[in-house]
């Protein structure tokens, strides 16, 4: 025992509060949660509850923990769940009782402290650890019951979520919605979507008038004159955004919407309020629009399918155009054919030659540099020893813990042969050691892979990508000192060279108001997307490994 109880007889015990709900918004929702009310969960009742514990045993509280909030694990934001051993509120209360500054820790209920076997691990090591007690508003604690408690809670959080995925995948087979957004024209009957009339009419006015030519302004005018119904999701009457919304609705004239849960893709039926004849017309209008396809070379358009208009957020067509004389080619936004007019700091348009050459000069700038390259590189490769330092630490310690587990289960079997316990308290302790396994042999996963050698890797990828580069070096100098040097026959390989290039690092390219393009580079420096499972077998779910790439804006 690390440290002794500070608290003599006689002495007044110093006591910690800890304080959890499972969501940020249980502690927030003035209703309840999971079937209990608000009385029995917020993270003020625990408290008072705690508190009125303290007084009776005449504890001085001398801190309160609350993990009620939603925290950051890396780049994600969590719940505090129960299951996590990272809670803040948990591992700040561990330190302080680790530190000798509190002699109790007082919760509402065993489950506030943890609900799976590695939190409890922690709270049982820390009070192994110090000496000090815990103490229970609610319930009362037993240290040599522990494990079983976590394992059952875990059995049981596994359970609902089972009953619930269960439940919504049944609701989703007999053909009715779940939690879905109601579509514009109808109404939910508890799951069963029915036409509502006067919503229906404004949808079938839509895709009629967009059929016949008309445009979106148009369209809107036409909605407020007849007073058409709106639902309260824009900040303006009828904003032309949400008449486009209601035209990329296929659901309108299909007559099924596809709802994704578990895996499984379901159709839920909806009435069909636009029929097939307007709907083809609609079809056809969109068709005239669509993005261009990046695989045609014929414009000669290195940015083709990668230059969006920043502002309208869309692929900018590209058009060619002569007067009788010359031919121009130019990228220019879709917006105005599709809404009437350009909006306020739309690009328009843009001379594909200026445009491309500006591209090109950025893209070029960047991926000859070998030095910013690997500048780059090292930075990536930086934060992958970092985390193989730690993920290799993490290996040795996970594979020494799993071989006590194994000395462990054989302990429990040879007491049960020589009759020290009996075979149902077997049961119930290897149950325990099987439940601590599965989540130690995920976390060992997770750290052999991330113990690997992805820095080598990406430096091959790296010198790679640099040689291939090379390889068109000769051609671009030859283009910037003589163009007129040039054959036709080096103006083409030059030109697919520019384009494979582009294809290559550039991800997508915005085009601002004054014709200034904002390039997007990314160079993927991992050559495999290993997928993998994290939890067991029956809660596990898939994950691709992230992709290290070099992201930069020119």
């Amino acid at each position: 025992m690390a440290k002794a109880k500070q608290a003599t007889h006689g002495a007044v015990k110093r006591a910690a509060i800890y304080v959890r709900v499972s969501s940020e918004g249980q502690a927030k929702d003035k209703n309840g949660r999971n079937g209990e009310d608000e009385a029995k969960t917020s993270p003020d009742a625990q408290e008072r509850d705690c508190r009125a514990l303290c007084e009776r045993q005449g504890y001085q509280v001398v801190a309160v923990f609350r993990d009620t909030a939603k925290y950051r694990v890396g780049k994600r934001l969590v719940e505090p769940s129960g299951t996590r051993a990272d809670r803040p509120g948990l591992r700040a209360i561990l330190a302080v009782a680790r530190a000798g500054e509190v002699d109790v820790i007082v919760a509402w209920r065993e489950d506030r402290l943890y609900r799976s076997y590695r939190p409890m691990l922690d709270v049982l090591d820390c009070l192994d650890e110090t000496g000090i007690d815990i103490e229970l508003a609610k319930e009362t604690f037993d240290k040599r019951i522990a494990p079983v408690k976590a394992w059952a809670a875990k059995m049981e959080l596994d359970a609902k979520a089972d009953r619930f995925m269960m439940g919504v995948s049944g609701r989703f087979a007999k053909g009715k919605d779940w939690n879905g957004h109601t579509p514009y024209g109808c109404s939910n009957d508890n799951g069963t979507y029915r036409i509502k009339d006067d919503e229906a009419r404004a949808v079938r006015l839509v895709w009629s008038m967009f059929g016949d030519g008309e445009t979106l302004p148009t369209i809107r005018d036409r909605l407020i004159g007849e007073g058409a119904p709106q639902r309260n999701t824009s900040k303006h009457v009828w904003a032309v955004s949400q008449i486009y919304r209601i035209l990329k609705r296929d659901y309108y004239w299909t007559g099924a919407i596809e709802r994704t849960w578990d895996g499984e893709t379901y159709q839920v039926q909806i009435p069909a309020i636009v029929d097939e004849a307007r709907a083809a017309r609609v079809k056809e209008r969109f068709a005239r629009f669509k993005s261009y396809p990046s695989g045609n070379l014929k414009a000669q358009a290195l940015g083709a399918g990668l230059v969006r208009c920043e502002h309208c957020d869309c692929i900018m067509q590209v058009i060619r155009y002569n007067n009788g004389y010359k031919d121009y080619t130019y990228y220019r936004c879709p917006s105005k054919q599709l809404v009437g007019k350009y909006p306020r700091d739309c690009a328009r348009s843009a001379q594909v030659g200026i445009l491309d050459a500006e591209i090109w000069r950025k893209t070029w700038e960047f991926i000859s540099d070998a030095e910013r390259l690997r500048a780059e590189v090292d930075k990536q490769i930086a934060v992958l020893q970092q985390q193989k330092a730690e993920a290799e630490g993490e290996v040795e310690r996970l594979t020494k813990e799993l071989d006590g587990l194994a000395m462990e289960r054989q302990w429990v079997i040879t007491r049960t042969r020589k009759g020290s316990i009996t075979e149902a308290d077997m049961e119930m302790q290897l149950a325990a050691l099987t439940f601590q396994e599965a989540a130690l042999r995920a976390d060992l996963t997770k750290a052999e892979r991330l113990s690997g050698n992805r820095a080598e890797r990406m430096r091959k990828l790296a010198d790679d990508f640099t040689r291939d580069v090379e390889v068109g070096r000769e051609l671009v100098e030859l283009e910037q000192a003589a163009p007129e040097r040039l054959t036709p026959e080096q103006v083409e390989d030059l030109f697919n060279f520019k384009h494979g290039a582009m294809r290559e690092v550039v991800k997508r390219i915005d085009v601002q108001a004054d014709k200034t393009p904002k390039v997007h580079i990314e160079i993927r420096l991992d050559d495999d997307d290993e997928v993998y499972q994290v939890g067991d077998g029956r809660t596990g779910w898939l994950v691709t490994d992230p992709i290290y790439a070099i992201a930069v804006t020119l």
